[in-house]
């Protein structure tokens, strides 16, 4: 965990219980939170149109979001967006 302390530990699962913050926040801060090095913990990002337009962020491998289509992944170390769908995805 790159940090640590009862209050750190706090103030992320203040994060991950408010419906204040986007799933996108809270995927993040919880990427933030797990990422040791070792385990790989992509952000997932997804969209789906079966009723209108709809996006999604989560963890993989942490949620079964099967109804979203994966456009773009954030990986843990550098933090940069990877796009995974075609030119006309986004």
């Amino acid at each position: 965990c790159p940090f640590s302390g009862a209050a750190a530990e706090a103030g992320v699962r203040s994060v991950l219980r408010s419906r204040r913050f986007s799933c996108l926040e809270r995927s993040l801060v919880l990427q933030r939170w797990l990422d040791d090095g070792q385990t790989p913990c992509d952000v997932i990002i997804g969209v789906r149109s079966d009723r209108g337009l709809g996006a999604h962020a989560w963890i993989e491998g942490l949620e079964d979001a099967g109804q979203f289509t994966e456009i773009a992944r954030v990986q843990p170390i550098s933090g940069r967006l990877v796009r995974t769908g075609g030119p006309d995805s986004l």
